[in-house]
Formats: structure tokens, C-alpha cells, sequence
């Protein structure tokens, strides 16, 4: 089961992001729970990622998960990031949850 606090803080974060390009409420709360299943989808086993990088590129990863570790302030990061472990790069990677475009779980 989701955690649904989870998913509407995320959904005021696409909100309140500076670039975001969704702007009403209910499409944040779609790609909110879009990035909250993709999430899930990380820690049950590895995924193809498919998302939009800063530099306005779109690329696919293969990840799997990644446990959140806290900052140098001892505080977990935020929480419109989410951190993955690449397999196609072997490195720590993350996507913004506002730039997912899809995942599908590959076996």
C-alpha cells in the first residue's frame, strides 16, 4: 500500500518546483503517484526508467533500489527527488519525480 501523505506532500512539491511544467493540482497528483508507484516499483525489484534530464533529454535507465540516505544534515533529501541504483550505469542516479514519463518492471 502507498503512503498517501507521501504522495500529496510530492504532489504540492511538483506544484512549488520553479520549472515544473504541470500547474493544477490534479496533474500533480497524477505524476505524484505515477513517481510514488515507480518508487515502489524500485524497491520490489529492478525497473526501466523512462524520464526527462535537465538538459531537457529524455533517457531510459535500468535501476533498481536504492535506500535513502539522509544528507550531510542527518535530514532525508527532498522528497521531489528520487534516487535509484543505475545497472545500466553501475552508480547512484535520480530523477526529479515531476520529469517521469513512465517504468515498466523488467525481469
Amino acid at each position: 500500500m502507498l503512503n498517501r501523505s507521501y504522495v500529496l506532500r510530492l504532489a504540492h512539491s511538483i506544484l512549488q518546483a520553479p520549472d515544473s511544467t504541470i500547474t493544477d493540482f490534479a496533474a500533480a497528483q497524477r505524476q505524484a503517484w505515477k513517481a510514488a508507484r515507480a518508487r515502489r516499483a524500485l524497491k520490489s525489484g529492478p525497473v526501466t526508467l523512462t524520464f526527462v534530464k535537465a538538459t531537457g533529454e529524455v533517457t531510459e535507465r535500468r535501476g533498481s533500489a536504492f535506500t535513502d540516505l539522509p544528507t550531510r544534515s542527518g535530514r532525508p533529501g527532498p522528497v521531489l527527488v528520487v534516487p535509484f541504483f543505475s545497472i545500466t550505469d553501475q552508480a547512484t542516479r535520480s530523477f526529479r519525480a515531476d520529469r517521469l514519463i513512465g517504468f515498466t518492471p523488467f525481469y
